[in-house]
């Protein structure tokens, strides 16, 4: 049961980074995905594999301010991390987010962050969805 909470303060501590990160610049937030493919992102559907490619998608992404506003986070420690005997975490996000001047809408991001040799962590896995029903 530790693990698990230690694992609910790791992802809390990664959202009190990676989001206000992500609102002052996409850029910054490179250096959580790992150089070359070892970093994997769906994004509205759209599969994007390595570093570069997710930095393509999330600099292309048309809005120019975006603010979130986080409704819970839930996480989960990960037996058989990769490498092996080093810890990873599974979180879900749920909130809401404001792009420029549009109104407010609903998302959904899981992340399955995973440690290197070095013991730093980042993000392996990432899905995001904005959750609008047509």
């Amino acid at each position: 049961m530790a693990e698990h909470e230690q694992a609910k303060q790791v992802s809390v501590a990664f959202c009190e980074h990676y989001y206000p990160t992500f609102c002052q610049s996409r850029a910054a937030v490179e250096s959580l995905y790992l150089p070359g493919e070892a970093s994997t992102l769906i994004y509205e559907g759209q599969l994007c594999v390595g570093q570069a490619a997710i930095m393509e998608k999330l600099k292309g992404l048309s809005f120019k301010q975006i603010a979130h506003k986080l409704t819970n986070v839930d996480a989960v420690s990960v037996v058989n991390g990769t490498p092996p005997n080093k810890p990873a975490i599974m979180l879900t996000v749920l909130g809401q987010l404001k792009t420029d001047d549009d109104p407010p809408h609903s998302f959904t991001q899981t992340f399955l962050l995973r440690t290197t040799e070095n013991n730093s962590m980042y993000i392996a896995y990432e899905t995001f969805r904005m959750v609008l029903h047509n």
